[in-house]
């Protein structure tokens, strides 16, 4: 279960906005270049497929119609577009796809956060196997996908048929609100900011 938190200091709180958008509760995380929009979503075996026909992929995969678990930790999860909360400009497609992003080698905690993720992977495809139980995930509208409708109330449509699990510094971030402390490194956490005097901002 997707739990919100916050990261608390003795003088600080540190919270995100949350707002209501076609009945979705999303999390709007001010970032570097624009706000994150963040959302739990729930996975079930009648509303996502690991398997979809060969025309709705995308171009760049070629005449392959299944996304396995990968070196880096990628995978995709296929949502039916009636499904998501969020609308879609895109009609070509019937789904959505919810893309794992890679975590690179190199990083100090590859290892383990692979790991994690591949335990995520292998609870859906479990739940598709079975046609049993759900999987509760965190997904994140990237900007450059999405347009904003209306500020007040936000109204939001994705341009392309393209969301994201929530992610930072090569981790699935499997919970909604500001990040804590254990997952960004000490110098670009909120609370550790204020000590250096500066303005930094989780994804």
């Amino acid at each position: 279960m997707i739990k919100q938190l916050a990261c608390i200091a003795v003088f600080l709180v540190v919270t995100a906005p949350v707002e209501t958008v076609h009945n979705a509760r999303i999390y709007v995380a001010p970032g570097k270049y624009g706000n994150y929009y963040h959302l739990c979503f729930r996975l079930t075996p009648d509303n996502c497929e690991l398997t979809v026909p060969i025309s709705e992929r995308m171009p760049k995969y070629g005449g392959s119609n299944e996304y396995e678990f990968v070196e880096g930790g990628q995978f995709e999860v296929f949502i039916r577009k009636k499904s998501f909360p969020i609308p879609v400009a895109d009609y070509r497609h019937n789904f959505i796809i919810l893309r794992m992003p890679w975590t690179s080698g190199t990083d100090t905690n590859a290892t383990r956060f692979i790991a994690e993720k591949r335990k995520v992977f292998d609870r859906i495809q479990k739940m598709k196997l079975t046609k049993k139980g759900a999987v509760d995930v965190s997904v994140e509208l990237l900007t450059e996908y999405i347009s904003i409708k209306k500020n007040k109330p936000l109204m939001l449509e994705l341009e392309e048929p393209n969301v994201w699990f929530r992610t930072a510094y090569g981790r699935y971030i499997d919970y909604l609100g500001p990040l804590k402390r254990e997952d960004c490194p000490v110098s670009t956490h909120p609370i550790e900011s204020m000590r250096n005097r500066k303005t930094i901002t989780s994804p």
